[in-house]
């Protein structure tokens, strides 16, 4: 099975909104200016996990305390997570794939570092390993 093809479900009990938002207002300024990069904009997937991470971080940065929101916004944010990671997850894998053609060393260095162990209930896991 090929690791596209694993779904990826985001454990809603375990997101931590709160310093997920914290990272994303913190790193405003870069996620703002990647789209001004022309050769970014021509890969469709790039351009998705922006939209998705945009999207995650202005809905986020409208919520002032998540102990209190009703069940469907958590949802809607847990929903607009799982989006996010999932374009992000895809995005690193023809990342590493592209390093497994072109750039053999530092594909060798991300397998050692970064372990896939998939779970069998279809979880990615990714782990950093110690070299």
């Amino acid at each position: 099975m090929a690791l596209r093809e694993v779904g990826l479900n985001v454990d809603v009990g375990r997101i931590r909104f709160e310093p997920l938002r914290s990272f994303l207002m913190d790193k405003r300024d870069l996620v703002m200016r990647l789209p001004e990069n022309p050769s970014l904009l021509e890969h469709e997937s790039l351009t998705d996990l922006l939209s998705a991470i945009l999207h995650l971080r202005e809905e986020l940065s409208y919520r002032i305390n998540f102990t209190k929101l009703p069940e469907t916004d958590i949802a809607h944010s847990a929903n607009d997570t799982e989006r996010a990671y999932t374009f992000l997850v895809h995005c690193w894998l023809d990342y590493v794939q592209h390093l497994g053609k072109s750039y053999p060393c530092l594909f060798s260095l991300v397998v050692r570092v970064i372990r896939i162990n998939l779970t069998p209930s279809n979880r990615i896991l990714l782990k950093r390993s110690t070299l």
